[in-house]
């Protein structure tokens, strides 16, 4: 009877412990974009919150980096879907390389993609963005893709007391604009919306 009391109370001991890790793979799939393997805009949503009250209250600098790929529709139209899943997901792969406790890089939608930096200084953050197309160019090569390039915009300060993340996302989403008005395949960093006045 002590036995079978046993066997009963290891039984639910395993059954307890593959239903802990079946949870752990659910909301870690949850998490992730299914094409590139990054994480998706939810758990962006709940990092980037994260990352905000941290830098808030410890008086250090908040990074917002919004990317895209240059003209990716015209990719799609010559090559076909496939080459340009293949073109996100080798971003992507680049992306997950530098991403770190202090760098998170998620797909946004689309091929829009969203890094957030966590006490960088605007110099750090520029040979980041330099890496990323240095590593971008090199995977293309390597995989035989089309050439690609890539549009960034940036916004990188200490927040204050009555800024939001809204406010550091929309200045990075007007410095990508700003950059794809010039032509496109550039990088812009802007401290404040001050910036955005000059030519």
């Amino acid at each position: 009877q002590v036995f079978s009391v046993l066997q009963v109370l290891l039984d639910i001991k395993r059954s307890l412990k593959e239903s802990e890790k079946a949870n752990f793979l659910l909301q870690k799939r949850v998490g992730t974009d299914a094409l590139t393997g990054l994480p998706n805009r939810q758990q962006l949503n709940s990092t980037s919150d994260m990352y905000f009250e941290s830098t808030l209250e410890n008086d250090l600098y908040f990074g917002v980096e919004m990317l895209d790929i240059d003209f990716f529709k015209s990719i799609n139209d010559t090559y076909g879907h496939q080459v340009g899943d293949e073109c996100l997901c080798a971003l992507a792969d680049v992306l997950k390389n530098i991403s770190s406790d202090s760098i998170f890089c998620a797909r946004y939608g689309g091929d829009e993609f969203m890094i957030l930096y966590k006490n960088h200084s605007d110099k750090d953050i520029i040979r980041i963005s330099q890496e990323i197309r240095r590593q971008l160019s090199s995977q293309t090569s390597a995989k035989k893709l089309p050439e690609m390039t890539i549009s960034q915009g940036i916004c990188n300060r200490i927040p204050e007391a009555f800024n939001r993340v809204w406010d550091f996302t929309s200045l990075a989403d007007n410095a990508l604009y700003r950059v794809k008005k010039n032509g496109r395949n550039g990088t812009l960093l802007l401290n404040d919306s001050g910036e955005l006045k000059k030519p």
